[in-house]
C-alpha cells in the first residue's frame, strides 16, 4: 500500500495533480492575502465599517476617504 509521503518523495513539486491542487492553491493564496494585511485588500473596509462606527474611529475615517490608515490590534 503506498501513502501519501511515497506520492510526495516520488512527485515533481511543480506540476499539479488535479482540481483539488487548484483549489487548495486559491485556498493557501487567500489565507495568505488576507492574514498579510494587504493594504489594497478590498475586505477591510468593508468589514471595518460593519464592525466600527467611523465617526469614532480616526483610521476607519482615513480608509473611507480613500488614504492608507493603520488598522489598530486591540
Amino acid at each position: 500500500r503506498k501513502s501519501n509521503l511515497d506520492y510526495a518523495e516520488s512527485a515533481n513539486p511543480l506540476s499539479f495533480r488535479g482540481i483539488e491542487d487548484v483549489i487548495t492553491d486559491f485556498m493557501w493564496g487567500g489565507a495568505l492575502w488576507t492574514v498579510g494585511g494587504s493594504r489594497s485588500n478590498p475586505l477591510v473596509t468593508p468589514l471595518a465599517n460593519v464592525l466600527f462606527d467611523a465617526k469614532e474611529e480616526a483610521w476607519l475615517k482615513d480608509r473611507n476617504d480613500g488614504y492608507f490608515g493603520n488598522i489598530p490590534i486591540k
